[in-house]
């Protein structure tokens, strides 16, 4: 009997240690409260970003070499609708569709 009563006042005393912890932390954030957002929200990002060990770099030499062939085949789209459609409206994706899809023959020549 006399240790059950010394183990519940053991846990009482424990219990109001923590209770007192726990009011000086919310003491400390309400002194604090801007700047353990702004310590959240990065922690809270630094966490997301955690396992994601690869960084991709951006190849810029090869964007502006791809940018100025897509460029390129616009022009060439444009002057091919001027010269041989007589600036027919026409969007280039159908103009594509339509080169894409031209039929063809195969004559095959013996030699």
């Amino acid at each position: 009997m006399l240790y059950n009563q010394s183990v519940t006042s053991h846990a009482n005393y424990q219990r109001a240690k923590i209770c007192q912890h726990e009011l000086a932390i919310k003491a400390i954030e309400e002194a604090n409260t801007k700047d353990l957002t702004a310590y959240r929200k990065t922690f809270k990002e630094w966490l997301r970003l955690q396992g994601k060990d690869t960084v991709f770099e951006a190849d810029v030499e090869l964007d502006q070499i791809l940018t100025y062939y897509r460029a390129s085949l616009v022009h060439i789209c444009a002057y091919f609708i001027k010269h041989f459609l007589g600036n027919k409206p026409i969007s280039l994706v159908m103009l594509l569709h339509r080169v894409v899809q031209l039929e063809s023959i195969q004559v095959m020549k013996e030699r």
